[in-house]
Formats: structure tokens, sequence, C-alpha cells
């Protein structure tokens, strides 16, 4: 019987998608699928969402593909969103935001 540390192993990331893993797992062994063909099976969801999908639109199935889907999206996302390697400029006389208290003004030497 798989287990969520079944599942860690093959590199997924702790949440709901290995609630998901552990479900949909259960399914495949009760239809008699060995250890070795579910994990295959968890492997191609996540490698292939899309022809999970495809395959199976209802069930623990699409449910952990349609969140593999949704764990790529919020990736793509975060990787947009990365610092810049080099701060933009500040434009002559423009201000920084300040750390200094409300009040305080800054005076040129």
């Amino acid at each position: 019987m798989i287990n969520g540390k079944d599942i860690l192993a093959l590199g997924w990331p702790a949440g709901k998608v290995i609630g998901l893993g552990l479900e949909t797992a259960r399914a495949l062994e009760s239809r008699g699928l060995s250890r070795d063909e579910v994990l295959a099976e968890l492997e191609d969801v996540r490698q292939d969402s899309g022809a999970a999908l495809e395959r199976e639109s209802d069930g623990l199935m699409a449910e952990l593909a349609r969140e593999w889907v949704r764990i790529g999206a919020a990736e793509a996302s975060a990787s947009e969103e990365e610092l810049r390697a080099e701060p933009l400029p500040i434009a002559r006389g423009a201000k920084q935001a300040s750390t200094m208290p409300p009040g305080y003004r800054w005076r040129p030497p």
C-alpha cells in the first residue's frame, strides 16, 4: 500500500496534491495495479496533466491532473515575478522610499 512518504519520494511538493495522489493511488490499487504501476500512473499524471484530463475528465485522476495544472500555473506566475538582476535606475531628483520616521526631512549636506 502506497503512503505519503512514497509520493514525497517522487519529488512531489507537500500539500493538497499529496492527498489527491494518495486517494488516486488507493483507487488504482483497488483495481489490481501493482505498486510500481500505481507510482508510474501517478508520475504520468504529473508529467502530462493535459493528456490525463483528455483521458478522464471526471474522478480522482482528473482532480489530481487539475491540481497539477494549478501548481504549474502558480509556478509559472511566480517565476515571472522574480527580482531583477539589476535594480531599475532612479531618475535624477526622484526620492527613494524612505525608512525614516514620518516627519523626518532630509537636508542635503
